[in-house]
């Protein structure tokens, strides 16, 4: 998603990343290089029809070490802290001066690590607003969001990706959402439902609670593993469908819909007739009782 000959023309802007940004955010060309894109298709696509929402980034993540984030880092604990002395009490640390703070490891699990997630998180959060109001002086009205991945109830590690589920939630008008619901393999343990429905019901649930009224829109809707031949009943996308509206799914692009299987893709819905029947179905449906099934 970021040209290659930028990378290779500025040293170090492809250090930093994760995920599918694989670039500094922080560095001026990378800025650069967003802002003018963006102020180059703004004009060309605000208004039209077929335009439904700016999705500002693909399942996001962010890590990085570069010295420009360091620096980054110390003003932010000379804003946090009144003094150096204040952050060695409650953080534990030892140095002279915030120009003595280093990067922690990430296996440290200290609150110097605690606190560089926090800075992390805000400045990614920051990062998807800058955007968001380059893209609002040519659409004041257009919703963005961010295909987030449904990971807020996962293990520590996923505090240090840089995402802060509350603040993307509420990044604009639409809550954005990567999410799965699918069936259980034969080889996983024994589950008591037919579909595992409580991831989605979970984030969906959290993305209402700290930004209600707003419909959420999962862009990348895992509804059939990837490359699975299993057999996938069209019950089961149909009960995803409706128990995701239920618990405020909006809108919905459902992984994936190809006519040309390649990786990830074998298998997919478009391929198993009565999963598209179930999905149409569903869609009708919801249409049909939208009147009931908003407001719940």
């Amino acid at each position: 998603y970021f040209p290659r000959w930028a990378v290779d023309q500025n040293p170090g802007l492809g250090d930093c990343g994760y995920g599918f940004i694989r670039f500094c955010i922080e560095h001026p060309v990378s800025r650069s290089i967003m802002e003018r894109y963006l102020r180059m298709i703004m004009p060309r696509l605000k208004g039209h029809p077929a335009l439904h929402s700016i999705c500002l980034s693909n399942e996001p993540q962010y890590r990085d070490r570069c010295e420009r984030s360091l620096e980054l880092f110390r003003d932010w604990l000379r804003r946090r802290f009144a003094s150096v002395e204040q952050m060695n009490q409650q953080c534990g640390t030892r140095v002279g001066s915030f120009a003595d703070i280093s990067l922690p490891e990430d296996d440290t699990f200290s609150p110097l690590l605690y606190l560089w997630a926090v800075f992390n998180q805000e400045r990614f959060a920051g990062w998807h607003r800058w955007m968001a109001d380059i893209i609002h002086e040519y659409a004041p009205d257009l919703p963005v969001h961010a295909k987030v991945m449904a990971r807020a109830f996962e293990g520590p590690e996923e505090f240090l990706k840089g995402v802060d589920h509350e603040e993307f939630a509420r990044l604009g008008e639409i809550s954005g959402n990567d999410c799965v619901c699918q069936i259980p393999l034969e080889d996983m343990e024994p589950f008591e439902y037919g579909q595992s429905w409580l991831k989605q019901a979970m984030y969906y649930d959290f993305q209402r609670s700290v930004a209600p009224g707003q419909p959420i829109v999962n862009s990348e809707n895992h509804l059939i593993r990837d490359d699975t031949p299993v057999p996938v009943s069209g019950a089961h996308i149909y009960t995803s469908i409706w128990q995701g509206a239920i618990h405020g799914q909006g809108g919905h692009a459902i992984w994936v819909w190809e006519r040309s299987e390649g990786r990830t893709t074998f298998d997919n819905i478009l391929t198993r007739a009565p999963c598209v029947e179930a999905a149409g179905r569903a869609g009708l449906d919801l249409l049909r009782c939208a009147a009931e099934v908003a407001p719940v």
